[in-house]
């Protein structure tokens, strides 16, 4: 795919999940949520837009694609992703190639920005961890320091992990207060949670134009923040809870104005309505109960599945991309009636017809074995002048109405030789092939076998 196509598809099938997310965990309820929710959400987001950018796909005739499910899942797949894949056609999404030039540095620029940000947040993060001064009246399985700076508790993960509360902050607390930060940084650290804040943050870089990612993200941070609610909360009295509400409170207004730092995980987000549903929970105790891990299970099923989906939607599109960037057999050629269209009076059309000026080559659009060559096909004049080839996988095609050939029964052709011109033999209205597929004796949309033709439409 194109850079156009890849950011494309990524708003397309990120719009897609997100809704579906929205539908599963609607905003307000994502306490009901493990964080690995939105994480597997996030998965389903990234991975078939990696794959679309990886240029891997399906191998269609006309292209090079160089992957292929096994069975007959091919067909299965193609049912499943002909929505995406149909809406992108319509779109025209695959006739972007020439804003490519444009798309690209734009896209770059932008992650260039990012990731020079997400360097100044990490050298800040580094210069307040590395200034602030050991607390050693607090006991932790994790290194606790105190800083000067104006912040909201933090704790950093990577290689060292430490948490850190600002001095200023813990003269305003008593001890048991700050015994509860350092349980929900704790809470962080146990998860790993800042260091996959980390790794998304990164992940928002690279996806810095699609805002379904960056709304996941924002609501993955949110689930964390209210699982260490109901870790350290867990069993807690009436009392606690409101010492804890109170605690969480006097952090918002310490912090108040202050940038939250993007690679760390702070005690207290600065999103109001967040906050206000969190406190509520906290006062309330209304947390509930973790998703059962058979419902669990179900959702990740399901969260797998919408990943396969969006993958082969992906190849898919790159393989349909493939074919519109392979060389048409029919040089400047546009289809001008396509199979079964309904014409009055007369039977279904059996094939596809392709107009291009009088004597354009006509390729073969595969390797192939010539079965016959006729002046008058079939001994029918309404044929003109035709070439039957013999392909791959029992597939013989049609190409009739033909100025000439240059080919012989029993030639064996390798795919892009020329081997008729067009013409206007026959009963014909202007120069054009009429081409007719079958398939094990079957007969087929060519479409169906040389997908190009789909990139022939005027």
């Amino acid at each position: 795919m194109t850079p156009t196509m890849v950011i494309l598809f990524s708003l397309i099938w990120g719009a897609v999940v997100w809704l579906i997310s929205l539908a599963i965990a609607p905003h307000g309820r994502s306490v009901h949520f493990h964080p690995s929710t939105f994480l597997a959400f996030l998965a389903v987001l990234v991975l078939p837009s990696v794959l679309a950018a990886s240029g891997i796909g399906f191998p269609v005739s006309g292209s090079d694609a160089s992957f292929s499910p096994p069975g007959g899942a091919h067909d299965t797949i193609m049912v499943l992703t002909a929505p995406i894949t149909s809406f992108a056609t319509d779109a025209g999404l695959f006739e972007f190639d020439w804003i490519s030039s444009t798309v690209l540095p734009v896209y770059l620029a932008g992650v260039i920005v990012h990731l020079v940000r997400l360097g100044l947040a990490w050298r800040r993060l580094r210069e307040c961890v590395d200034g602030a001064l050991p607390l050693r009246a607090h006991q932790s399985r994790w290194p606790i320091s105190t800083t000067h700076r104006a912040i909201a508790p933090f704790a950093a993960g990577g290689w060292r992990p430490v948490i850190v509360i600002p001095v200023a902050l813990m003269r305003r607390l008593s001890s048991a207060q700050i015994n509860l930060i350092i349980a929900h940084e704790e809470a962080h650290l146990r998860r790993s949670d800042p260091t996959v804040g980390i790794l998304l943050s990164l992940i928002r870089s690279l996806f810095w134009f699609n805002p379904f990612l960056r709304d996941l993200v924002s609501r993955w941070h949110q689930a964390c923040e209210l699982r260490a609610d109901a870790e350290v909360l867990q069993c807690a009295t009436a009392d606690v809870r409101k010492s804890y509400a109170e605690t969480l409170l006097a952090a918002l207004r310490f912090a108040a104005g202050v940038k939250a730092n993007p690679l760390a995980v702070p005690f207290s987000l600065h999103k109001l309505r967040s906050q206000k549903m969190r406190v509520s929970k906290i006062l309330n105790g209304g947390f509930g109960l973790p998703t059962r891990r058979s419902r669990r299970l179900t959702l990740h099923a399901g969260v797998a599945v919408l990943t396969l989906i969006g993958s082969f939607s992906a190849l898919t599109m790159s393989s349909e991309g493939a074919t519109k960037k392979s060389t048409s057999f029919i040089e400047g050629g546009w289809v001008t009636s396509s199979y079964g269209i309904k014409r009055k009076g007369k039977r279904d059309h059996t094939g596809v017809d392709v107009a291009a000026p009088l004597g354009t080559p006509i390729l073969a659009p595969d390797d192939a074995v010539v079965l016959e060559t006729a002046d008058q096909f079939r001994g029918n004049w309404r044929w003109g002048k035709a070439v039957v080839l013999q392909f791959s996988d029992s597939v013989v095609g049609w190409f009739t109405h033909v100025d000439g050939f240059m080919v012989k029964p029993g030639d064996r052709i390798k795919k892009g030789t020329p081997f008729a011109t067009m013409g206007n033999t026959g009963l014909s209205t202007g120069p054009h092939v009429h081409i007719e597929t079958y398939k094990a004796g079957v007969r087929v949309d060519p479409v169906s076998v040389w997908g190009v033709l789909n990139f022939m439409r005027r």
